[in-house]
Protein backbone atom coordinates (compact mmCIF):
# COMPACT_ATOMS: atom_id res chain seq x y z
CA UNK A 1 0.00 0.00 0.00
CA UNK A 2 2.71 2.27 0.60
CA UNK A 3 3.97 2.00 -2.83
CA UNK A 4 0.78 3.18 -3.91
CA UNK A 5 1.16 5.91 -1.93
CA UNK A 6 4.34 6.96 -3.40
CA UNK A 7 3.79 6.09 -6.71
CA UNK A 8 0.06 7.99 -7.10
CA UNK A 9 -0.01 10.45 -5.11
CA UNK A 10 3.74 12.12 -5.21
CA UNK A 11 4.35 11.19 -1.19
CA UNK A 12 8.20 10.15 -1.74
CA UNK A 13 9.88 9.85 2.16
CA UNK A 14 11.47 12.93 3.24
CA UNK A 15 14.47 13.58 5.33
CA UNK A 16 13.01 15.04 8.58
CA UNK A 17 13.99 17.04 11.39
CA UNK A 18 12.28 15.36 14.31
CA UNK A 19 11.79 18.05 16.66
CA UNK A 20 9.57 19.82 14.06
CA UNK A 21 6.01 19.03 14.91
CA UNK A 22 4.21 17.28 12.43
CA UNK A 23 0.70 17.73 11.65
CA UNK A 24 -1.41 15.64 9.58
CA UNK A 25 -4.48 17.16 8.01
CA UNK A 26 -7.33 14.85 6.95
CA UNK A 27 -9.88 15.57 4.69
CA UNK A 28 -12.02 13.74 1.76
CA UNK A 29 -10.77 15.34 -1.38
CA UNK A 30 -8.32 18.16 -2.67
CA UNK A 31 -10.74 18.86 -5.30
CA UNK A 32 -11.54 22.82 -6.00
CA UNK A 33 -13.44 24.09 -2.49
CA UNK A 34 -13.34 26.50 0.20
CA UNK A 35 -11.44 24.12 2.76
CA UNK A 36 -9.15 22.91 0.43
CA UNK A 37 -8.08 26.21 -1.53
CA UNK A 38 -7.57 27.79 2.36
CA UNK A 39 -5.30 24.75 3.12
CA UNK A 40 -3.43 24.79 0.23
CA UNK A 41 -2.94 28.48 0.69
CA UNK A 42 -1.84 27.53 3.76
CA UNK A 43 0.76 24.94 2.94
CA UNK A 44 1.84 27.12 0.18
CA UNK A 45 3.10 30.42 3.14
CA UNK A 46 4.23 28.07 6.06
CA UNK A 47 7.58 28.08 7.31
CA UNK A 48 8.48 24.44 7.47
CA UNK A 49 10.88 25.66 10.60
CA UNK A 50 7.78 25.57 12.33
CA UNK A 51 5.58 22.83 11.22
CA UNK A 52 5.40 20.04 8.69
CA UNK A 53 2.14 19.01 7.19
CA UNK A 54 1.30 15.81 5.44
CA UNK A 55 -2.20 15.51 3.83
CA UNK A 56 -4.67 12.34 4.34
CA UNK A 57 -7.19 12.10 2.09
CA UNK A 58 -9.82 9.39 1.18
CA UNK A 59 -8.97 7.74 -2.67
CA UNK A 60 -5.44 7.71 -4.29
CA UNK A 61 -6.87 9.59 -7.43
CA UNK A 62 -5.44 12.70 -8.62
CA UNK A 63 -7.38 15.55 -7.38
CA UNK A 64 -7.66 19.01 -8.65
CA UNK A 65 -5.04 20.62 -5.83
CA UNK A 66 -2.68 17.07 -5.47
CA UNK A 67 -0.04 18.44 -7.75
CA UNK A 68 -0.37 21.79 -6.17
CA UNK A 69 0.35 20.45 -2.09
CA UNK A 70 2.79 18.04 -3.42
CA UNK A 71 4.41 21.21 -5.24
CA UNK A 72 4.40 22.85 -1.60
CA UNK A 73 6.13 20.53 -0.22
CA UNK A 74 3.19 18.47 1.68
CA UNK A 75 2.98 14.31 1.16
CA UNK A 76 -0.74 13.24 -0.20
CA UNK A 77 -1.72 9.89 1.63
CA UNK A 78 -4.25 8.05 0.55
CA UNK A 79 -6.50 6.37 3.49
CA UNK A 80 -8.92 4.26 1.78
CA UNK A 81 -11.75 2.64 3.23
CA UNK A 82 -14.05 5.06 3.95
CA UNK A 83 -17.25 4.80 4.69
CA UNK A 84 -16.23 1.40 6.27
CA UNK A 85 -15.55 2.16 9.33
CA UNK A 86 -13.16 -1.19 9.72
CA UNK A 87 -11.54 -1.14 6.57
CA UNK A 88 -10.70 2.61 7.13
CA UNK A 89 -9.49 1.89 10.64
CA UNK A 90 -6.81 -0.94 9.20
CA UNK A 91 -5.08 1.51 6.46
CA UNK A 92 -5.30 4.51 9.09
CA UNK A 93 -2.77 2.37 10.90
CA UNK A 94 -0.63 1.30 7.56
CA UNK A 95 0.05 4.63 6.75
CA UNK A 96 0.45 5.96 10.12
CA UNK A 97 3.46 3.35 11.02
CA UNK A 98 4.65 4.46 7.45
CA UNK A 99 4.68 7.97 7.45
CA UNK A 100 4.37 8.65 11.56
CA UNK A 101 4.56 9.82 13.88
CA UNK A 102 2.51 13.18 14.21
CA UNK A 103 2.32 15.76 17.00
CA UNK A 104 -1.30 16.96 15.50
CA UNK A 105 -3.86 15.34 14.08
CA UNK A 106 -6.17 18.36 12.10
CA UNK A 107 -9.50 16.48 10.85
CA UNK A 108 -11.95 18.29 8.33
CA UNK A 109 -14.19 15.66 7.78
CA UNK A 110 -16.92 16.81 9.22
CA UNK A 111 -18.70 13.53 11.42
CA UNK A 112 -16.85 10.83 9.99
CA UNK A 113 -14.11 12.98 11.75
CA UNK A 114 -15.54 11.31 14.53
CA UNK A 115 -13.68 7.50 13.53
CA UNK A 116 -10.49 9.96 12.45
CA UNK A 117 -10.23 10.89 16.04
CA UNK A 118 -10.39 8.03 17.71
CA UNK A 119 -7.77 6.34 15.69
CA UNK A 120 -5.60 9.59 16.35
CA UNK A 121 -5.81 8.81 19.93
CA UNK A 122 -5.43 5.07 20.09
CA UNK A 123 -2.12 5.92 18.47
CA UNK A 124 -0.72 7.92 20.72
CA UNK A 125 -1.67 11.31 18.93
CA UNK A 126 -1.32 13.86 21.31
CA UNK A 127 -3.27 17.03 19.59
CA UNK A 128 -6.31 15.79 17.55
CA UNK A 129 -8.29 18.70 16.41
CA UNK A 130 -11.80 18.77 15.28
CA UNK A 131 -12.50 21.18 12.15
CA UNK A 132 -16.32 22.48 12.14
CA UNK A 133 -16.84 23.22 8.50
CA UNK A 134 -20.18 23.56 9.27
CA UNK A 135 -21.83 21.67 12.21
CA UNK A 136 -25.02 21.22 10.08
CA UNK A 137 -25.59 17.99 8.91
CA UNK A 138 -26.01 17.82 4.94
CA UNK A 139 -27.10 14.28 4.09
CA UNK A 140 -31.03 13.62 3.54
CA UNK A 141 -32.45 13.14 7.27
CA UNK A 142 -33.53 9.84 8.43
CA UNK A 143 -33.32 7.66 12.11
CA UNK A 144 -29.88 5.86 10.94
CA UNK A 145 -28.84 9.34 10.11
CA UNK A 146 -29.86 11.00 13.61
CA UNK A 147 -28.65 7.68 15.33
CA UNK A 148 -24.62 8.41 13.26
CA UNK A 149 -24.44 12.14 14.03
CA UNK A 150 -25.47 10.76 18.04
CA UNK A 151 -22.72 8.46 18.32
CA UNK A 152 -20.24 10.86 15.91
CA UNK A 153 -20.41 13.54 18.38
CA UNK A 154 -20.55 11.59 21.17
CA UNK A 155 -16.92 10.57 19.70
CA UNK A 156 -15.85 13.65 19.09
CA UNK A 157 -16.50 14.92 22.55
CA UNK A 158 -14.14 11.77 24.17
CA UNK A 159 -11.56 12.08 21.03
CA UNK A 160 -10.65 15.65 20.38
CA UNK A 161 -8.52 18.01 22.93
CA UNK A 162 -9.19 20.71 20.63
CA UNK A 163 -11.65 22.91 18.10
CA UNK A 164 -11.41 24.97 15.30
CA UNK A 165 -14.39 26.71 13.74
CA UNK A 166 -14.29 28.23 10.34
CA UNK A 167 -17.25 31.04 12.06
CA UNK A 168 -18.11 32.20 15.36
CA UNK A 169 -21.71 31.23 14.19
CA UNK A 170 -20.67 27.87 13.35
CA UNK A 171 -18.88 27.56 16.59
CA UNK A 172 -21.85 28.73 19.18
CA UNK A 173 -23.22 25.69 17.25
CA UNK A 174 -20.96 23.42 18.06
CA UNK A 175 -20.71 24.17 21.30
CA UNK A 176 -24.46 23.96 21.62
CA UNK A 177 -24.46 20.70 20.30
CA UNK A 178 -21.89 19.14 22.41
CA UNK A 179 -21.34 21.35 25.20
CA UNK A 180 -17.78 20.78 25.04
CA UNK A 181 -15.07 22.16 27.52
CA UNK A 182 -11.96 21.74 25.75
CA UNK A 183 -9.86 24.98 23.86
CA UNK A 184 -12.09 25.85 21.15
CA UNK A 185 -11.32 28.98 18.44
CA UNK A 186 -12.47 30.55 15.17
CA UNK A 187 -10.29 29.79 12.46
CA UNK A 188 -11.38 32.44 9.44
CA UNK A 189 -10.57 31.29 5.87
CA UNK A 190 -8.30 33.56 3.66
CA UNK A 191 -7.86 35.10 0.63
CA UNK A 192 -5.35 35.38 -1.30
CA UNK A 193 -5.04 38.76 -2.90
CA UNK A 194 -2.03 38.59 -5.43
CA UNK A 195 -4.66 36.88 -7.52
CA UNK A 196 -6.85 40.13 -7.52
CA UNK A 197 -4.57 42.40 -8.06
CA UNK A 198 -4.20 42.95 -11.51
CA UNK A 199 -6.56 44.57 -13.56
CA UNK A 200 -8.14 42.59 -16.54
CA UNK A 201 -9.60 43.33 -19.88
CA UNK A 202 -13.29 42.56 -18.67
CA UNK A 203 -14.15 42.19 -22.90
CA UNK A 204 -11.47 39.61 -23.37
CA UNK A 205 -11.90 37.61 -20.32
CA UNK A 206 -15.90 37.11 -21.25
CA UNK A 207 -14.78 36.41 -24.82
CA UNK A 208 -12.53 33.47 -23.44
CA UNK A 209 -15.11 32.52 -20.97
CA UNK A 210 -17.85 32.42 -23.24
CA UNK A 211 -20.13 35.07 -21.31
CA UNK A 212 -22.08 37.88 -22.87
CA UNK A 213 -20.62 41.07 -24.31
CA UNK A 214 -23.35 43.16 -22.99
CA UNK A 215 -25.71 43.27 -20.04
CA UNK A 216 -24.66 42.32 -16.28
CA UNK A 217 -23.37 39.12 -15.67
CA UNK A 218 -23.70 37.60 -12.02
CA UNK A 219 -21.32 34.96 -10.62
CA UNK A 220 -21.90 32.64 -8.46
CA UNK A 221 -19.21 29.89 -7.35
CA UNK A 222 -19.91 27.01 -5.49
CA UNK A 223 -19.47 23.01 -5.81
CA UNK A 224 -23.10 21.50 -7.50
CA UNK A 225 -24.87 19.72 -4.60
CA UNK A 226 -28.16 20.61 -2.70
CA UNK A 227 -27.36 22.88 -0.11
CA UNK A 228 -25.67 25.77 -2.64
CA UNK A 229 -28.99 25.96 -3.98
CA UNK A 230 -28.60 26.34 -7.75
CA UNK A 231 -32.12 25.76 -8.18
CA UNK A 232 -32.62 29.21 -7.49
CA UNK A 233 -30.18 30.49 -9.73
CA UNK A 234 -32.13 28.92 -12.64
CA UNK A 235 -35.70 30.05 -11.25
CA UNK A 236 -34.50 33.90 -11.12
CA UNK A 237 -32.55 33.35 -14.26
CA UNK A 238 -36.14 32.52 -15.82
CA UNK A 239 -37.80 35.74 -13.82
CA UNK A 240 -35.04 38.04 -15.11
CA UNK A 241 -35.61 36.09 -18.65
CA UNK A 242 -39.18 36.89 -18.73
CA UNK A 243 -38.87 40.69 -17.76
CA UNK A 244 -36.65 41.01 -20.78
CA UNK A 245 -33.68 42.21 -18.59
CA UNK A 246 -30.23 41.55 -20.01
CA UNK A 247 -28.83 39.80 -17.25
CA UNK A 248 -26.63 36.84 -17.48
CA UNK A 249 -26.05 33.91 -14.33
CA UNK A 250 -21.99 32.13 -14.85
CA UNK A 251 -22.71 29.31 -12.27
CA UNK A 252 -18.71 28.60 -11.71
CA UNK A 253 -17.83 24.62 -10.17
CA UNK A 254 -15.85 21.82 -11.01
CA UNK A 255 -17.58 18.63 -9.64
CA UNK A 256 -20.38 17.90 -7.50
CA UNK A 257 -23.45 15.09 -7.68
CA UNK A 258 -25.65 18.03 -9.39
CA UNK A 259 -23.28 18.56 -12.47
CA UNK A 260 -25.13 17.16 -15.05
CA UNK A 261 -28.95 18.20 -14.03
CA UNK A 262 -26.77 22.14 -14.15
CA UNK A 263 -25.61 21.47 -17.34
CA UNK A 264 -28.82 20.21 -18.34
CA UNK A 265 -30.76 22.95 -16.89
CA UNK A 266 -28.12 25.72 -18.18
CA UNK A 267 -28.45 24.37 -21.94
CA UNK A 268 -32.20 24.90 -22.26
CA UNK A 269 -31.48 28.38 -20.66
CA UNK A 270 -30.07 31.30 -23.37
CA UNK A 271 -28.88 33.25 -19.86
CA UNK A 272 -27.51 30.95 -17.45
CA UNK A 273 -23.65 29.04 -18.51
CA UNK A 274 -21.94 26.41 -16.27
CA UNK A 275 -18.07 27.17 -16.46
CA UNK A 276 -16.38 23.86 -15.25
CA UNK A 277 -11.97 23.50 -14.49
CA UNK A 278 -11.73 26.93 -13.82
CA UNK A 279 -8.80 26.44 -11.86
CA UNK A 280 -8.57 30.41 -10.60
CA UNK A 281 -12.25 31.77 -10.21
CA UNK A 282 -10.11 35.47 -10.03
CA UNK A 283 -11.18 36.32 -13.97
CA UNK A 284 -14.57 35.12 -13.52
CA UNK A 285 -15.45 37.54 -10.88
CA UNK A 286 -13.04 40.20 -12.06
CA UNK A 287 -15.58 39.70 -15.33
CA UNK A 288 -18.61 40.16 -13.39
CA UNK A 289 -20.63 42.87 -12.13
CA UNK A 290 -22.59 41.42 -8.83
CA UNK A 291 -22.07 37.88 -6.95
CA UNK A 292 -25.17 36.00 -5.96
CA UNK A 293 -24.78 33.52 -3.52
CA UNK A 294 -28.30 31.35 -2.55
CA UNK A 295 -27.04 28.71 -0.24
CA UNK A 296 -29.27 26.75 2.18
CA UNK A 297 -26.37 26.18 4.86
CA UNK A 298 -22.54 27.56 4.87
CA UNK A 299 -20.09 27.38 7.69
CA UNK A 300 -18.53 30.64 6.87
CA UNK A 301 -18.87 31.51 3.14
CA UNK A 302 -15.31 32.15 1.50
CA UNK A 303 -16.36 32.68 -1.97
CA UNK A 304 -18.04 36.13 -0.43
CA UNK A 305 -14.79 37.10 0.41
CA UNK A 306 -13.50 36.12 -3.26
CA UNK A 307 -16.09 38.36 -4.53
CA UNK A 308 -15.44 41.12 -2.22
CA UNK A 309 -11.54 40.64 -3.04
CA UNK A 310 -12.58 41.15 -6.72
CA UNK A 311 -14.38 44.03 -5.73
CA UNK A 312 -18.25 42.87 -6.25
CA UNK A 313 -21.48 43.31 -4.25
CA UNK A 314 -22.54 40.58 -2.93
CA UNK A 315 -26.25 39.31 -2.79
CA UNK A 316 -26.63 36.84 -0.32
CA UNK A 317 -29.03 34.45 1.75
CA UNK A 318 -29.35 35.66 5.02
CA UNK A 319 -27.59 33.55 7.32
CA UNK A 320 -25.28 34.50 10.45
CA UNK A 321 -22.39 32.24 9.17
CA UNK A 322 -22.62 34.41 6.01
CA UNK A 323 -23.03 37.90 7.50
CA UNK A 324 -19.93 37.34 8.93
CA UNK A 325 -17.72 37.03 5.43
CA UNK A 326 -19.63 40.04 3.98
CA UNK A 327 -19.00 43.61 4.64
CA UNK A 328 -21.28 45.49 6.57
CA UNK A 329 -22.97 47.60 3.35
CA UNK A 330 -23.31 44.06 2.10
CA UNK A 331 -25.14 42.98 4.74
CA UNK A 332 -28.23 45.17 3.91
CA UNK A 333 -28.56 43.47 0.24
CA UNK A 334 -29.21 39.95 2.31
CA UNK A 335 -33.02 38.36 1.67
CA UNK A 336 -34.91 35.49 3.40
CA UNK A 337 -33.02 32.21 2.46
CA UNK A 338 -34.32 30.71 -0.95
CA UNK A 339 -37.17 33.59 -1.01
CA UNK A 340 -37.10 34.71 -5.36
CA UNK A 341 -39.08 37.95 -4.74
CA UNK A 342 -36.41 39.40 -2.08
CA UNK A 343 -33.43 37.90 -3.81
CA UNK A 344 -34.48 39.54 -7.33
CA UNK A 345 -35.50 42.88 -5.87
CA UNK A 346 -31.91 43.23 -3.72
CA UNK A 347 -30.35 42.10 -7.49
CA UNK A 348 -32.17 45.04 -9.54
CA UNK A 349 -31.51 47.23 -6.41
CA UNK A 350 -27.65 46.70 -6.72
CA UNK A 351 -27.69 46.57 -11.07
CA UNK A 352 -29.82 50.27 -11.50
CA UNK A 353 -27.45 51.95 -9.55
CA UNK A 354 -23.18 52.04 -10.79
CA UNK A 355 -22.96 54.06 -8.17
CA UNK A 356 -24.12 52.28 -5.45
CA UNK A 357 -22.17 48.99 -7.52
CA UNK A 358 -18.68 51.27 -7.27
CA UNK A 359 -19.08 52.20 -3.32
CA UNK A 360 -20.20 48.66 -2.49
CA UNK A 361 -17.03 47.21 -4.81
CA UNK A 362 -14.82 49.62 -2.48
CA UNK A 363 -16.39 48.21 1.05
CA UNK A 364 -15.94 45.13 -0.20
CA UNK A 365 -12.00 44.92 -0.84
CA UNK A 366 -11.58 46.91 2.26
CA UNK A 367 -13.23 44.24 4.13
CA UNK A 368 -11.42 41.25 2.78
CA UNK A 369 -8.57 42.63 3.43
CA UNK A 370 -9.20 41.68 7.43
CA UNK A 371 -9.20 37.78 5.75
CA UNK A 372 -5.16 38.23 4.24
CA UNK A 373 -3.66 34.70 4.59
CA UNK A 374 -0.83 35.77 6.45
CA UNK A 375 -3.59 36.46 8.70
CA UNK A 376 -5.36 32.94 9.09
CA UNK A 377 -1.41 31.64 8.86
CA UNK A 378 -0.43 33.65 11.94
CA UNK A 379 -3.84 31.86 13.94
CA UNK A 380 -3.37 29.01 13.10
CA UNK A 381 0.16 28.97 14.04
CA UNK A 382 -0.88 30.45 17.21
CA UNK A 383 -3.38 27.90 18.17
CA UNK A 384 -0.89 24.87 17.02
CA UNK A 385 1.65 26.24 19.34
CA UNK A 386 -0.91 27.05 22.27
CA UNK A 387 -2.05 23.55 21.44
CA UNK A 388 1.32 21.69 21.82
CA UNK A 389 2.24 23.69 24.74
CA UNK A 390 -0.45 22.89 26.49
CA UNK A 391 -0.22 19.54 25.85
CA UNK A 392 3.30 19.14 26.65
CA UNK A 393 2.57 20.24 29.86
CA UNK A 394 -0.26 18.34 30.58
CA UNK A 395 2.32 15.58 29.88
CA UNK A 396 4.72 16.80 32.09
CA UNK A 397 2.40 17.06 34.93
CA UNK A 398 1.37 13.67 34.32
CA UNK A 399 4.77 12.35 34.05
CA UNK A 400 5.02 14.49 37.53
CA UNK A 401 2.13 13.20 39.21
CA UNK A 402 3.28 9.70 38.33
CA UNK A 403 6.79 10.84 39.97
CA UNK A 404 4.98 11.82 42.79
CA UNK A 405 3.08 9.07 43.46
CA UNK A 406 6.00 7.08 42.94
CA UNK A 407 7.69 8.62 45.64
CA UNK A 408 4.84 8.08 48.03
CA UNK A 409 4.77 4.70 47.35
CA UNK A 410 8.45 4.49 47.67
CA UNK A 411 8.37 6.12 50.99
CA UNK A 412 5.61 3.99 52.21
CA UNK A 413 7.39 1.07 51.56
CA UNK A 414 10.49 2.27 53.28
CA UNK A 415 8.21 3.17 56.28
CA UNK A 416 6.54 -0.40 56.11
CA UNK A 417 10.13 -2.11 56.12
CA UNK A 418 11.96 0.13 59.02
CA UNK A 419 8.39 -1.12 61.04
CA UNK A 420 9.27 -4.81 59.97
CA UNK A 421 12.72 -4.10 61.03
CA UNK A 422 12.27 -2.48 63.88
CA UNK A 423 9.31 -5.56 65.08
CA UNK A 424 12.41 -7.86 64.24
CA UNK A 425 15.19 -6.23 66.31
CA UNK A 426 12.58 -5.66 69.53
CA UNK A 427 11.58 -9.49 69.00
CA UNK A 428 15.17 -10.64 69.04
CA UNK A 429 15.74 -8.82 72.30
CA UNK A 430 13.08 -10.56 73.78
Amino acid sequence: MCDLIRRRAGAEPQSENTLIPRVLHVIATLNYGGIETWLLQIARLLDRSRYQIDILVESDQRHDYTDDFVAAGCRVLPCFGAPNPWTYANNFSSVYRQFGPYDIVHSHAHYFSSLVLALAKDVGVPVRIFHAHPVGDLKTPSIWRTAYRRVALSMIRRNATHVLACSKTTLGAFRKATRLSIPCAVQYNSVDFGRFQSKIDRASARQRLGLPMNGSVIAYVARFVHHKNHKQVFRIADSFQSMGRPVHFALVGSHGPLLDFAKAEAARRRNVSVLTSIGDVAEVLQASDAFFFPSLEEGFGIVALEAAAAGLPTIAAGWDSIREACAPSHRELMFQPDNDEEAIARLERVLNDPLLQESLGRDGREWAQKFSVEASLRTLMQFYDGATSREMKLKLRSAEDSFNEGLRCTGASLHQYAGRARMDVHTKSL
